[in-house]
């Protein structure tokens, strides 16, 4: 009797001690959390009066939190206006008079800009926290086209706003590490069709400057490549001629109507890609470029400087921007390939048949590189 009740304890104390440790695993993990929970500390400081010396090894320069957070949003600001990059402004297009002209904002990516990666570079913030492009140009003092915005917040053109299978605004481009392992075959731009487009919509535009939004979002594990449709989860009808780091036809309609309706055109290059814009930048029409990359939660602020002529767009880009990206040899390289020695792939698909070429250069005067932009 006695050895079984022995047993017995034995048996629980050995269950009792194996869930301490991992009670005390997860609580070590979760650690802040807990502590935030029920308002304790996992330490405290005691001053014993024996040293002189101050604690606080690096004070900062700010007493509240408020001043801290604004400070942030003004490096935010700072950062994105010295680092926008003024491609082309002929006939002074830029910098825009906000006390005399008025502004419309063309394009559903206006409205819908990357503010960052997906994923590892992705932002998020809290209702009420950031201010993005439409917010950020009313702050400065723009006056903006009300009907238009209007008109690219309504039903009439919701099908096409770039959304990804997560149902994320903004982000089409996908990731390739999903449970199906497969990049993705297309890539949904976000733009609406000419069609859509009212004559009274059309009509305020007329004797404003033009704002045309060109947006490429980015993520881990996604590249674009030159086969990619234009078309996502949605049938929308919109079509690539030259592959999605060229514009999109519906791309091109948005900005024939610009030109057709507005005094002058600003483009603003709203991608981390190198994108196809020669085009641009020879049309007479398009009168000014400015690459405002992914400026994140308050970036925007520092391009609406930009814009009005607050702040001067002194950055240079660090990429080359060819005229044709398909003719970069790093092209035959974009893809999803598996090895044909992996023993991690059943289905291994890079072979000596479907790899990519080898590029040699004998010499520099023997290489023969595509037009870049000057």
């Amino acid at each position: 009797m006695k050895k079984n009740v022995f047993r017995g304890l034995t048996g629980l104390m050995a269950v009792l001690l194996v869930l301490s440790i991992m009670a005390t695993q997860i609580c070590n993990l979760r650690e802040s959390f807990l502590n935030g929970q029920l308002g304790t500390s996992s330490y405290k400081l005691v001053e014993t009066g024996e040293v002189e010396n101050d604690s606080t090894y690096w004070e900062s320069e700010f007493t509240n939190l408020a001043d801290l957070i604004q400070a942030q949003i003004d490096l935010a600001e700072e950062i994105s206006a010295e680092g926008t990059v003024l491609f082309k402004n002929n006939n002074d297009a830029l910098p825009i008079d906000i006390a005399s002209e008025k502004v419309t904002l063309w394009g559903l990516n206006s409205y819908w800009p990357t503010t960052g990666g997906m994923i590892g570079s992705s932002t998020s913030a809290a209702e009420g926290q950031g201010i993005d492009y439409v917010g950020a140009l009313k702050e400065a003092g723009f006056n903006l086209n009300e009907t238009m915005e209007a008109f690219y917040g309504s039903e009439a053109v919701a099908m096409y706003v770039r959304s990804s299978g997560f149902g994320t605004a903004s982000h089409s481009l996908m990731p390739a590490f999903t449970a199906a392992h497969e990049e993705s075959t297309f890539y949904c731009v976000g733009e609406a069709p000419a069609s859509a487009y009212t004559d009274d919509v059309l009509a305020s535009a007329d004797g404003t400057v033009a704002l045309v939004m060109i947006s490429r979002d980015s993520s881990e594990a996604a590249e674009y490549s030159d086969d990619m449709a234009a078309e996502g989860y949605a049938p929308t009808g919109d079509t690539f001629e030259n592959g999605p780091l060229a514009l999109s036809t519906y791309e091109k309609q948005m900005l024939e109507l610009a030109k057709a309706h507005s005094t002058r055109v600003i483009v603003l290059i709203n991608s981390d890609s190198a994108m196809e814009i020669q085009d641009l930048k020879n049309d007479d029409e398009v009168d000014a470029i400015l690459w405002v990359g992914e400026p994140g939660l308050y970036g925007f602020l520092g391009v609406a400087d930009v814009i009005c002529g607050a702040a001067n767009p002194s950055g240079s880009i660090s990429d080359t921007y060819a005229a044709d990206y398909s003719e970069s040899p790093a092209m035959v390289n974009f893809g999803l390939y598996e090895y044909s020695n992996s023993t991690t792939s059943a289905n291994p698909v890079l072979t000596e048949t479907d790899k990519a070429d080898w590029y040699v250069v004998e010499s520099l005067q023997a290489l023969t590189a595509p037009s870049l932009l000057s």
